[in-house]
């Protein structure tokens, strides 16, 4: 801390966010970024880093930059990238972190965000595509619906599809929701969180969370699409625990790669196998990592593992989902490791990164990630349909 950049010098954008920026959210955090001041010590400027990088990148058989790269990245040549996107630009649910996607609002946010962020990269040919959110809160479906207040247009949708599920059977309705109405908009203000869950939930419950997966999916589908036809929709990197099969088929009828996030040691092929079964589609590992076992760090709460462990982990990791038919990638996070003093929004601070705070690459991840993709287009064409 004896080296902080100056807040009114070039090096203020190092913060990390800035107080008062739309990224610090009101949280009055922020911290210096002493990874991007090491590539300026060791470096001398941005540019010469990012060569580094890409002449890591090719070195170690990656081809792809991920999630949430510098916009420096995107804008190089010879490496493909992807972007991030979010669908929470608008109305949100009450509680959890998806979307209301039935309020009014809420697609002409999206819109607005899609023409402003993707519409300008619509003819770039180093583009694969789009990732839309990460880890929402699908299992929080339908509970974290019913939370909504009386009258918002979410109810308003409930009410209207409870009709036309029950034909318009108000007693059948209440008689299987376990409560009493008249009508189906009271039925509907009626309903909260306190029903049953799991093989328990009213089947309608359900059925309306494929209803709002298949609405969700198919908006963001086709606003992205308006603003860009030329490029992938990446999905919206689901957590590995697989929701509901109607759901993913929502996902799978609209995206056209579905994207997990995978912190398991190995891809199982049982589970992915379910993943792709629920949505037909080619799958991506959107992010996975094995935690360096090290004291620059407070470990995690969950396991962390020697050199000789991750670079022997990583490898079967690699290999294992390669040899998976429907697969397409996985992406690595993140690329360096976190500041010992944590990231501004949670204090996370672990020793994942593919290189370490000074730029010094990972020698075990090396050799895990040549060794894997030195024959990985082979072995993935002899992968078992």
């Amino acid at each position: 801390f004896t080296t902080l950049p100056d807040r009114d010098g070039p090096q203020a954008q190092f913060y990390d966010p800035p107080i008062g920026s739309p990224a610090n959210d009101g949280r009055g955090k922020e911290v210096v970024s002493f990874y991007l001041l090491n590539v300026l010590r060791k470096y001398g400027n941005l540019e010469a880093w990012r060569d580094r990088v890409i002449e890591r990148f090719q070195t170690v058989g990656y081809n792809t930059f991920g999630n949430w790269s510098d916009e420096l990245m995107m804008a190089q040549r010879l490496v493909p990238h992807t972007r991030a996107l979010s669908s929470r630009v608008g109305p949100r649910l009450k509680k959890g972190n998806l979307p209301n996607i039935y309020h009014p609002e809420w697609e002409i946010k999206l819109a607005e965000h899609f023409n402003e962020m993707a519409a300008p990269n619509k003819d770039n040919p180093w583009l694969l595509g789009y990732f839309v959110d990460n880890e929402m809160g699908w299992g929080g479906l339908p509970r974290n619906i019913l939370l909504a207040d009386k009258g918002d247009p979410i109810r308003v949708e409930f009410a209207s599809f409870m009709s036309t599920y029950f034909e318009q059977n108000i007693a059948q309705a209440c008689a299987e929701l376990q409560t009493e109405a008249e009508t189906f908009e009271a039925l509907a203000d009626a309903v909260d969180d306190s029903l049953p869950t799991g093989e328990q939930q009213p089947a309608v419950l359900a059925a309306f969370a494929g209803h709002y997966a298949e609405g969700y999916f198919a908006t963001v589908n086709r606003l992205l699409k308006e603003a860009d036809p030329n490029h992938l929709y990446l999905g919206c990197r689901f957590v590995r625990r697989k929701p509901a099969d109607n759901i993913c088929a929502a996902a799978g009828r609209h995206c056209d790669v579905v994207t997990v996030n995978c912190y398991s040691l190995i891809p199982s092929r049982e589970e992915f196998g379910e993943w792709f079964k629920a949505t037909g589609r080619p799958i991506q590992i959107g992010e996975h990592h094995l935690p360096l076992r090290s004291n620059r760090q407070l470990q995690p709460l969950y396991p962390a593992f020697t050199s000789e462990e991750r670079r022997d982990c990583y490898e079967e990791f690699l290999n294992v989902w390669m040899d998976q038919p429907y697969s397409l990638g996985a992406h690595w996070f993140q690329h360096a490791d976190q500041n010992a003093t944590g990231r501004p929004l949670d204090g996370e601070n672990q020793t994942v990164g593919f290189v370490d705070i000074a730029d010094r690459p990972h020698p075990e991840l090396v050799d895990a990630a040549m060794a894997a993709t030195r024959a990985m287009y082979h072995r993935h064409a002899q992968a078992d349909s």
